[in-house]
């Protein structure tokens, strides 16, 4: 009888062990959260646009009648108006957030950055990125718009084509 009276000292092995799986269960479901997974999916989509756009200056390119890309719009952006022909069911991609780039360029909210030179043999096409890499930190000066700047430091992804 005094054995059933006494109390236990601390937790059995079972007990710690399904503590320890509900833990890592939630750890699972919550991980990809927590490890910037959604930005990073956005940043992948942003960088499909901008080429599926690169796609749509080269065609507009093949078809001019000048061999020339097309200006950007009036805010510095893509021309979606030139463009509407070369896309998929005549819409412009936009950006996956709605954000603007943030270097100034494009001001019209969910659209990519667009760059031409002043002699239409190169342009680029740029977005603001959510999770800086290593490598897509160059940025483009204003006076010519198609030569990448080393010292320019910001978070964005651009093509340029020459």
């Amino acid at each position: 009888m005094k054995k059933l009276l006494q109390r236990r000292q601390g937790f059995t092995l079972i007990e710690l062990l399904i503590v320890i799986v509900i833990i890592g269960i939630l750890a699972v479901g919550f991980a990809p959260t927590l490890l910037n997974a959604p930005k990073k999916a956005r940043d992948g989509v942003r960088k499909g646009q901008i080429a599926s756009i690169q796609q749509a200056v080269e065609a507009y390119a093949l078809d001019s009648s000048t061999a020339s890309y097309p200006a950007a719009d009036a805010q510095g952006c893509v021309n979606a108006t030139a463009l509407k022909p070369y896309f998929q069911g005549g819409i412009a991609p936009v950006d996956p957030s709605g954000n603007t780039y943030q270097n100034g360029a494009c001001t019209t909210k969910g659209s990519f950055a667009y760059g031409l030179d002043t002699t239409n043999k190169c342009y680029y096409i740029a977005a603001t990125m959510e999770v800086p890499e290593n490598n897509n930190g160059k940025g483009v000066t204003a006076a010519t718009p198609c030569a990448i700047d080393t010292a320019a430091k910001t978070n964005f992804y651009q093509v340029v084509n020459y």
